[in-house]
């Protein structure tokens, strides 16, 4: 998987089952927080990343820089060395 369809993998899941609004439009630089994310919301987005990526996030993620928006997350991943699969 690149990190394009990574991209599109995340927003997909945002929007389709956290989100769940059609009206609202999902897009890799849309900031998580303008959606209304909050923790249990986050903590969703985390199990659905380390299972698609079978990784281990490290606990600097759930820092707000880093989980900003879809583009913040996979630059996040990218640094850390956690790669699409």
């Amino acid at each position: 998987m690149s990190a394009i369809d990574l991209r599109q993998k995340l927003i997909k899941f945002i929007s389709k089952e956290i989100i769940d609004d059609d009206s609202i439009e999902v897009r890799s630089s849309t900031k998580l927080v303008d959606l209304g994310l909050e923790s249990i919301e986050i903590m969703e987005l985390v199990l659905f990343i380390e299972n698609s990526l079978k990784c281990k996030l490290p606990t600097e993620f759930v820092y707000q820089k880093n989980i900003e928006s879809v583009d913040t997350i996979v630059v996040f991943l990218e640094r850390v060395g956690i790669s699409p699969k």
